[in-house]
């Protein structure tokens, strides 16, 4: 199990660390941010559209850090304790 753990925290690692990831998670984040900003008074499907969009990048960024806290904290406890 904890293998299966490592390895996942691995691979969510390796994402994360991908600079085309990054670039298009911080696109898509500025362009959703410039899109709430310049929304109208009346547009509020526009508004929760752009928010929307930013909780959604938000959440995919903790699944990922979570991952890798797990991964990290599985293969700490896979280090044997010199007792």
């Amino acid at each position: 199990m904890s293998d299966d753990v490592v390895a996942r925290g691995n691979q969510a690692r390796a994402v994360m660390d991908n600079p085309i990831v990054a670039e298009a998670l911080t696109s898509m984040q500025r362009r959703a941010h410039e899109a709430w900003e310049a929304s109208s008074y009346e547009d509020t499907p526009g508004r929760e559209e752009a928010y929307r969009m930013l909780r959604a990048i938000k959440t995919f960024r903790s699944e990922f850090e979570m991952m890798i806290r797990d991964g990290a904290v599985a293969k700490a406890m896979e280090k044997p304790t010199n007792e």
